[in-house]
């Protein structure tokens, strides 16, 4: 799988999201960032859009610009129960969810 593969970064920030929501702490923006993913800017804010269209995510407030789509807000950007739901019942999540963490167990702890 692709470090940029679109479900892969979809699953890594609704996660983060998840895990936010649980410990009840705030979302450290710099740690879901297009820069952290090492993906284009557009790319990101395509994959954010698209999750806050479908409900998973809420917060965050979109326009488009005479040079692409800009974010307006990030702020109190939050997964939905729905996004919950898709994290963990979703075929194509459990997929990137597998391969992560089998990935995981053969990297070395240092």
């Amino acid at each position: 799988m692709a470090k940029d593969d679109y479900f892969k970064i979809l699953f890594i920030v609704l996660n983060d999201l998840y895990g936010h929501l649980k410990d009840g702490t705030r979302v450290q923006l710099d740690d879901i960032s297009p820069e952290t993913l090492k993906i284009p800017d557009s790319y990101w804010l395509s994959i954010v859009k698209n999750a806050c269209e479908k409900g998973l995510i809420t917060g965050p407030k979109f326009r488009n610009t005479k040079s692409g789509l800009a974010v307006v807000n990030l702020d109190g950007m939050e997964i939905t129960m729905d996004g919950v739901d898709f994290l963990q019942n979703n075929s194509q999540m459990k997929k990137v969810y597998d391969i992560l963490k089998e990935m995981r167990d053969w990297i070395p702890v240092v």
